[in-house]
């Protein structure tokens, strides 16, 4: 069985050895980044009947009414099981529970053509998430990675 759980500072580093283990999705960049956030915001976990990780999700409140998710990731091996679903679910519950009525994500749009994102796009699909834009350039991202700006009500 599978539960969601508010993220720790000792789970940090198994989350980012997630983020690490998946290098079509995160530079060394993003993974500073990822750190950065951990630290900073909120995040939320999945761990299996043994306590061991197998993805999380860090959320940023961007103002009184929305958050953004900031990093999702789950273990390659364990991808397209659910994991993944029941971590936005269990974010999506808690900030609507706080009274937040949106939730945003950033991801890399279709147009850059490239293979890896096309799954997380129909994930996020499939959870509800609504494409709203692509933006390109997009701030602070590298030349030639137009972003996908999606949405979902909470």
């Amino acid at each position: 069985m599978i539960a969601t759980t508010r993220g720790k500072r000792t789970d940090i580093k198994p989350c980012i050895a997630i983020a690490r283990s998946l290098p079509h999705h995160f530079t060394q960049e993003a993974l500073r980044s990822i750190l950065n956030d951990l630290i900073a915001f909120p995040f939320f976990i999945a761990k299996d009947d043994s306590g061991k990780i197998l993805g999380f999700a860090s959320v940023n409140r961007i103002n009184k009414n929305s958050v953004e998710l900031r990093w999702l990731a789950i273990l390659k091996d364990h991808q397209r099981q659910g994991i993944g679903s029941k971590i936005v679910d269990a974010v999506c519950t808690h900030y609507k529970s706080k009274g937040f009525q949106l939730i945003s994500i950033k991801t890399l749009s279709e147009t850059a053509n490239y293979n890896p994102y096309k799954a997380s796009r129909r994930f996020l699909e499939k959870s509800g998430f609504i494409q709203l834009e692509t933006i390109n350039p997009y701030p602070n991202w590298d030349p030639g990675n137009p972003c996908a700006f999606y949405v979902r009500i909470l």
